[in-house]
C-alpha cells in the first residue's frame, strides 16, 4: 500500500454473491486470492474471476451449521476450520489445497459448550490451535488425531485468537473482555489484560508484532503496546458491535467491520486515534469480516448479506 494514498476515497471493484451469510474471510500470500466461508462451504476465489478456484464442502449436520472462522496457513497450502460432525462432535478439519484432500486433526469437544469459535496456525504451520468454550487445544498438522496438549489457564468462553509470526505469540480473547498472551512454543502465559466486562469479537497483531488491537461488542477499539504495556483507546464513540479488525501490511491503517453495515478505515499515524479516513456503506447487512491483501492494495469484506466485496483506494 502506498503510505501516502488518499484514504478519503475507496471504490468497490468486485462483488461476489454466495446467497448465504459470509461468516469469515482469509487472505493468501498471493494477493489476488482469498477464501470465504458460508455455512459449511469454503470457497477459494481468485479476484477478478467469476468462478471459484476451489469449493470445499463440509458435512451438513443435524445439529446445525455453526460456522467456525477459517484460517490460511503462512504457505497458502492449507486451510483450517471447525465443523460439526457425527453426534454433535466439534471437529478440527485441515484442507490441503494442493492435493484437494481433507483430514480430521481431532475432536475439540462435544455439544454447544465446546463449539469451535476460532482456529489459528502456528508460524511454522506445524500446529493448528483451536478454541472452544474454556479450552485451547493444539493439534499436529502432519498426522490425524494427534493432540499436542492444551494451554493451561482460567479462560472464560473464548471468542477469538490471533497469532504474531514475529515472536510466535498467541493472543486469546474472551467473552468477559480479558486477553491472555502465550508463547506458542513453550505454552507459557506471558501477559494478561484483565477483563473489561464486554466480549471481544476480534483481535489482530500489527505487522511488526509491537501492537495488538481488539474490537468488542460495544464498539470499543483498543490498541495495546505489548512492549510497554501502554493502552491507546480510540476516542471515536460508537455503540455498534465490532465484528472484525485488520491492520494494513504497513501498519499505518486499521479496518474495522460493524453490525451497522459499515466498514471504517482509521489512520493510525494520527496519535489521538480519532480520525477515520472513510466509512464504506455498500453492504446491505452487518459486515462480518475484513482483511487487507498482503500487498496492501486491496481490502476484502464479507457480510451477512451473502456477499464478499473487494475495495481499493482511488
Amino acid at each position: 500500500m502506498n503510505n501516502n494514498f488518499n484514504c478519503t476515497n475507496w471504490e468497490n471493484i468486485y462483488t461476489y454473491s454466495y446467497n448465504q451469510e459470509v461468516t469469515s474471510l482469509a487472505v493468501f500470500p498471493d494477493p489476488d486470492i482469498f477464501a470465504a466461508r458460508y455455512n459449511n462451504n469454503i470457497v477459494v476465489q481468485k479476484i477478478s474471476e467469476k468462478e471459484p478456484i476451489q469449493t470445499l464442502t463440509g458435512t451438513v449436520n443435524f445439529f446445525g451449521g455453526f460456522s467456525t472462522p477459517i484460517v490460511v496457513d503462512p504457505t497458502g497450502e492449507f486451510i483450517a476450520t471447525g465443523m460439526i460432525e457425527g453426534w454433535d462432535e466439534n471437529v478440527i478439519k485441515l484442507y490441503n489445497l494442493k492435493t484437494n484432500t481433507c483430514k480430521t486433526l481431532g475432536i475439540h469437544g462435544y455439544g454447544n459448550l465446546t463449539r469451535v469459535t476460532a482456529v489459528a496456525f502456528s508460524p511454522n504451520s506445524k500446529t493448528v490451535i483451536s478454541a472452544g468454550g474454556k479450552t485451547i487445544k493444539l493439534w499436529d498438522t502432519e498426522y490425524e488425531i494427534i493432540e499436542r496438549g492444551e494451554l493451561s489457564g482460567r479462560f472464560s468462553n473464548v471468542k477469538c485468537l490471533a497469532v504474531d509470526p514475529n515472536d510466535g505469540l498467541l493472543a486469546i480473547a474472551s467473552n468477559q473482555g480479558a486477553i491472555n498472551i502465550y508463547k506458542i512454543a513453550s505454552k507459557k502465559e506471558i501477559l494478561i489484560k484483565p477483563p473489561s466486562r464486554f466480549p471481544i469479537n476480534s483481535l489482530a497483531f500489527s505487522p511488526d508484532g509491537q501492537f495488538l488491537v481488539s474490537g468488542n461488542n460495544q464498539g470499543k477499539i483498543l490498541i495495546w503496546n505489548l512492549r510497554t504495556g501502554r493502552e491507546y483507546p480510540f476516542s471515536w464513540k460508537q455503540n455498534q458491535s465490532i465484528n472484525s479488525v485488520a491492520f494494513s501490511p504497513n501498519g499505518y491503517f486499521l479496518a474495522t467491520a460493524y453490525d451497522d453495515k459499515t466498514i471504517k478505515i482509521w489512520n493510525l499515524k494520527n496519535q489521538n486515534y480519532s480520525e477515520h479516513c472513510i466509512i464504506m456503506e455498500e453492504h446491505d447487512e452487518a459486515v462480518t469480516a475484513v482483511a487487507f491483501t498482503p500487498d496492501g492494495k486491496k481490502l476484502i469484506s464479507g457480510s451477512k448479506d451473502g456477499t464478499v466485496r473487494v475495495w481499493r483506494p482511488v
